[in-house]
């Protein structure tokens, strides 16, 4: 595309490879900063640098560049072992499941988590339904 792309084009959920060529020629034909070319056109400078990779890596190998994927924590599973010893009448029972990722299940009486709905949340954390 060898003439500016319309503000439809530029505003587009997703760009043409020549309404993104177009875009990258211009900035590296003018220089300067992306941050600026990309906001005088209206556009994600983010946007702006994902396609110079993937038109540079095009260039290189002929073809488009691997997203990468975060790879998840490796999970790992402790037992846990329920008593239904009667606690103090002062104390309060509470359960706690801490999950990957930070989440936490807490519950305030060991009935309200059964140890069956335990064993089947490590059972779904653990990889297999």
């Amino acid at each position: 595309m060898s003439t500016r792309p319309s503000p439809a084009e530029l505003t587009a959920k997703q760009w043409s490879d020549a309404t993104a060529r177009w875009l990258v020629e211009a900035w590296k034909a003018r220089g300067g900063r992306l941050s600026e070319f990309a906001r005088e056109h209206g556009v994600s400078a983010d946007r702006v640098r994902w396609w110079v990779m993937r038109l540079a890596a095009e260039e290189r190998k002929g073809e488009r560049p691997r997203v990468r994927k975060k790879q998840a924590a490796p999970t790992t599973f402790i037992p846990g072992i329920t008593t239904m010893a009667a606690p103090a009448a002062s104390s309060a029972e509470r359960v706690i499941v801490r999950l990957p990722g930070g989440v936490e299940v807490d519950a305030t009486s060991t009935t309200l988590l059964p140890p069956e709905w335990r064993a089947m949340v490590a059972r779904i954390v653990a990889g297999g339904a």
